[in-house]
């Protein structure tokens, strides 16, 4: 019995000794990963501890402690404010200036709903910020893509590039999506958080004092552009009121005349919102004036919806959709038709505003190549010329010129307008110039001008004088013969001899006119 206590005894003393060597290994273990942890923490980067305290708080659920480890420097830019906002010489406030101020139109700018943005944008890992929201009963603020036009009204979703919450009437929170969320909350906000984790496609917002999460928008496609810290200041309902006063400073504005198109070329209808303001998310319409109020484009809701549209219109419009977000609502025609002279209305409208402008369009048609004809001599020994042209629209301006392009003086324009377009002549009378006798009819449009050129030989002239020579000679010997008739009355076969023998000489005078008249046809 002693011996069994004995051995008992001795195997207790080994399993304390084999203990205390245990314990005394594990104690040098963990001073030595004690050690390597130290020297490893000293030797890991600042991002990365960070990364590895990140993680820890959030495995213990305290996300706002966690987010704030990314706490960022925000400074707001000037050069985005909309204009009625005013930024801080430090750029770390915004407020309403009441009124709106003269500032330059530039694409950073904000044309719309009190928006200014922050100057850094961030493209990778995780930023946070604070706004102080207290005293305010309306403001929105987020993320914003860098790529979101500014111009025009902002759609606040994820969609369109907005990562945002907002306060209504000052008892509504929403996260801004479509359709919006509302999200219940005890306290009133004084302070909102915001976060970002880039990679992770992640926005979220605290409640600063409360240090609690309000929401996030998750598994978000920033499509790899910077996104930049977004605020909307208006409080107290003074946005509606802001919206009017902006609406009363837009205006279209198009050509101050008509547009001249030339048939079966394409044509551009100028319409343009001033100041520049994005028309994307607005209504376009464009018609024709006349009966009926012929349509002939329709954009509505980012498409074109042109089932009404008139079918001479369909396949020759469109609008330039890239130029909308610039307030570029312009009309290209395309193969321009005759029958599209006339007047159009360029309607753009939104929920707060509309204004519109009418653009008259003249469709030319060039005519026929002029021709010059002469019609007859007049009594001051000039000859009669009218030149005339068919098929013309509209009607050209007809020039009669001298050989070195003066104009000349000319009898009023005819016009004729039939099935083809205007026909136009007019007439002039010319004289010898000896050896300038070239002359010029020009028909001219703004993008036409056709011209013809006659040359009318001094001798054709000088044929008139011969004709009215032999006319008078004629004449004069007629009239001798009533003479010599009266006195030698008495004298009847000699009356009747005289008489046949006039009247054979005045006969071969007329074979001799119509000789003439025939040789200046010939020439002609």
């Amino acid at each position: 019995m002693q011996g069994q206590n004995e051995n008992t005894e001795r195997r207790l003393q080994r399993m304390e000794a084999e203990m205390q060597w245990q314990m005394q290994y594990f104690e040098n273990r963990l001073q030595r990963m004690e050690t390597e942890m130290k020297w490893l923490k000293q030797d890991m980067d600042p991002e990365m501890k960070k990364d590895v305290l990140y993680r820890e708080l959030l495995r213990q659920d305290k996300k706002y402690e966690a987010v704030k480890l990314y706490a960022v420097n925000v400074t707001l830019d000037p050069d985005t404010a909309f204009p009625p906002l005013t930024v801080s010489s430090d750029g770390k406030q915004v407020d309403e200036a009441g009124q709106w101020k003269p500032l330059p139109d530039t694409p950073q700018r904000f044309s719309h709903n009190g928006y200014v943005l922050g100057k850094l944008g961030y493209s990778s890992g995780r930023s946070y910020f604070e706004v102080q929201v207290s005293g305010k009963s309306r403001w929105t603020l987020g993320i914003i893509r860098e790529d979101v036009n500014r111009k025009g009204h902002i759609a606040l979703s994820p969609q369109k590039g907005v990562w945002a919450v907002r306060l209504w009437d000052e008892t509504e929170y929403k996260a801004c999506a479509d359709p919006e969320t509302h999200f219940p909350l005890q306290e009133k906000i004084e302070k909102v958080g915001v976060f970002v984790d880039y990679e992770l496609g992640m926005v979220s917002f605290y409640n600063v004092k409360a240090r609690s999460h309000i929401g996030s928008f998750t598994d978000q496609d920033f499509s790899e552009k910077k996104l930049y810290p977004l605020l909307c200041p208006w409080n107290n309902g003074d946005d509606i009121q802001k919206e009017r006063q902006y609406a009363e400073n837009l205006k279209v504005v198009g050509p101050k005349s008509s547009l001249v198109a030339v048939a079966g070329e394409d044509l551009i209808l100028p319409c343009f919102i001033k100041p520049n303001t994005s028309a994307v998310d607005m209504t376009v319409e464009w018609f024709k004036l006349d009966v009926g109020f012929s349509p002939v484009y329709f954009y509505n809701d980012h498409e074109d919806r042109n089932e009404n549209q008139a079918q001479t219109y369909k396949g020759r419009t469109s609008l330039f959709k890239d130029e909308l977000q610039k307030g570029n609502a312009s009309l290209k025609l395309s193969a321009v038709r005759v029958s599209d002279e006339g007047e159009y209305k360029c309607l753009i409208e939104d929920k707060s505003w509309s204004d519109d402008i009418v653009v008259r369009v003249i469709v030319e048609v060039r005519g026929s190549q002029p021709v010059i004809m002469m019609e007859n001599y007049d009594n001051s020994g000039g000859i009669n010329l009218v030149c005339e042209s068919r098929g013309w629209n509209p009607e050209p301006e007809v020039l009669w010129l001298d050989r070195e392009g003066a104009p000349l003086t000319a009898e009023e324009t005819q016009i004729h307008r039939d099935t083809v377009g205007f026909s136009v002549k007019r007439r002039i009378t010319v004289h010898d110039y000896s050896d300038s006798n070239k002359f010029y009819c020009r028909f001219q449009q703004i993008h036409h001008m056709m011209e013809t050129e006659v040359i009318i030989d001094g001798k054709v002239f000088d044929t008139w004088k011969l004709a009215v020579a032999v006319s008078a000679l004629a004449c004069l010997f007629t009239l001798g013969w009533i003479v010599t008739a009266v006195i030698s009355g008495k004298k009847v076969l000699e009356r009747r001899r005289m008489e046949d023998e006039m009247g054979k000489f005045v006969e071969l005078q007329r074979e001799s006119v119509k000789e003439v008249l025939a040789i200046l046809k010939s020439r002609a």
